[in-house]
């Protein structure tokens, strides 16, 4: 599991183990995440990955571009919960948060045009 990357999925461990049963895989993920050391990240196109977490509550921001996660805290929105549990009967117990941008990196290789559009990366040029 040393080679897996800063944020992986299920799959990927699963690979990585090849000693140890999917089923074994997918619960001791539940229990990493469950006592602190795991949180779960959702990507941009809906993938789950997981990502090993110094604990305490926090949310991503996720580079839509490249897929680079960075966690973030605070979490200011207790004055939204506490008005959707008044509009909608709901006692919240927890949520979660996930941004999606592009990160420095990205928007410095790729910038967008003036219409939000990326703009293309440079054609290679040809040997004369």
């Amino acid at each position: 599991m040393q080679h897996l990357d800063d944020h992986f999925t299920a799959e990927g461990v699963v690979a990585a183990t090849p000693g140890v049963g999917r089923a074994t895989v997918f619960r001791t993920l539940r229990l990493l995440q469950d006592i602190g050391a795991l949180c779960q990240v959702v990507l941009d196109d809906g993938t789950l990955e997981y990502r090993l977490t110094s604990g305490g509550h926090h949310h991503h921001i996720v580079c839509s571009e490249c897929g680079s996660v960075t966690d973030f805290e605070p979490c200011d929105i207790q004055d939204l919960l506490n008005e959707l549990s008044e509009r909608t009967g709901y006692d919240i117990a927890s949520h979660r948060l996930e941004v999606y941008g592009r990160c420095g990196v990205c928007r410095a290789e790729f910038p967008a045009t003036a219409e939000g559009q990326l703009s293309a990366p440079p054609a290679p040029q040809s040997a004369p």
